[in-house]
């Protein structure tokens, strides 16, 4: 009698999957603890979560391996797309024998709930006892956790095995660089550096010799002159004798060259000169002009 309410109980409650999650189109969703459902399933982050909840006395007690593998694999059930369209409403009786004999060594609990189903015993259980002790076959350990259990081999049921994913592209981790990846920069980091000090240098070399150059050129032109103009006044004897006169002189020599350095490097003395005399004896004691000209040598 008592068997038989709670398989009414679990018909009810859990109706036939335990967490069940339907809908009409699975699709990609991201899933942490039940990835292997992420590229089309029903469940969304808090059902995946609650899986988790469902398979974590998993991780803190002490569980077979190929128990724990299996267990984990049935918590996740509920995000099978088969199961959330309703494809598949039962699990496959091989499934349940191969859950019962992996795990029927380690403990379980039933918490005190309307639900009634079997769960991994956990630190805060009050009572554990080991599963062979609890139940005694897979078909019953599947109904005491809340499944249905497939009654025939023609049946579509689940057989833990989640649909195959679409292939994904794997991005390659970048490792660290090696060290000799980094003396490799560091040789041409430095060569650069030498490249560009290099071209620096060539170039402040290169304006050294210009303004050394122009300087010579300054100093030659200046003697250059220098000598032309001290030659005109050797050799024109107008030039030397107004040149007597103070008041009539022209610049002298360095005077002119200075002037036509001033002036640039096209400026030259000049080639006449205006001379202003006296005439004696004149009757309007005016002031009449010679103009005395002399020819470039």
């Amino acid at each position: 009698m008592t068997s038989l309410i709670v398989a009414v109980l679990l018909a009810v409650v859990t109706d036939g999957w335990p967490d069940a999650v339907h809908c009409n189109a699975p699709g990609p969703r991201f899933l942490k603890y039940c990835d292997a459902y992420a590229d089309a399933t029903c469940c969304s982050r808090q059902d995946d979560q609650r899986a988790l909840r469902r398979a974590a006395p998993l991780y803190t007690g002490q569980f077979s391996a190929r128990c724990k593998e299996i267990t984990a694999q049935m918590a996740c059930s509920v995000c099978d797309p088969r199961v959330g369209m309703k494809k598949v409403d039962a699990v496959c009786q091989s499934r349940c024998d191969d859950w019962y004999e992996s795990c029927k060594n380690d403990f379980f609990t039933t918490p005190a709930s309307t639900s009634a189903v079997l769960e991994p015993c956990s630190v805060s259980s009050l009572v554990c006892s080991r599963l062979s002790d609890i139940v005694t076959s897979g078909e019953e350990f599947c109904s005491r956790s809340g499944y249905s259990v497939a009654t025939s081999s023609s049946t579509a049921c689940f057989d833990g095995t989640p649909p195959k994913r679409r292939p994904r592209v794997v991005v390659p981790a970048t490792s660290a660089p090696t060290k000799a990846q980094i003396i490799g920069a560091i040789g041409v980091i430095s060569a650069f550096v030498a490249v560009i000090a290099t071209i620096c240098m060539i170039e402040r070399r290169s304006r050294q010799m210009f303004e050394a150059q122009q300087r010579h050129l300054q100093e030659e032109r200046r003697r250059l002159l220098t000598e032309s103009w001290e030659a005109r006044l050797r050799e024109n004897p107008i030039i030397g004798d107004v040149s007597k006169s103070p008041e009539n002189a022209p610049l002298n020599a360095s005077a002119q060259v200075d002037a036509a350095a001033a002036l640039g490097p096209t400026a030259a003395p000049d080639d006449d000169w205006v001379i202003a005399e006296r005439v004696p004896g004149h009757e309007s004691d005016a002031d009449h002009t010679v103009t005395a000209s002399h020819a470039e040598q």
